[in-house]
């Protein structure tokens, strides 16, 4: 079986900033998750060590 495409550049000329943005916003989305873990995790820290001092 032979697929042939013919497509043009000017056809995914239009797609190409919406992938842009796409990738874009699922960086910032990923980061700011990775972010949030990570102040989650410092806080968790703080807490047990807190704990820790109090007994």
């Amino acid at each position: 079986m032979q697929l042939t495409a013919n497509i043009n550049y000017t056809d995914i000329e239009p797609f190409k900033s919406y992938l842009i943005q796409m990738t874009t916003h699922t960086d910032y989305i990923a980061q700011k998750a990775v972010k949030t873990v990570m102040e989650q995790r410092v806080l968790e820290t703080h807490r047990e060590f807190m704990k820790g001092l109090g007994k």
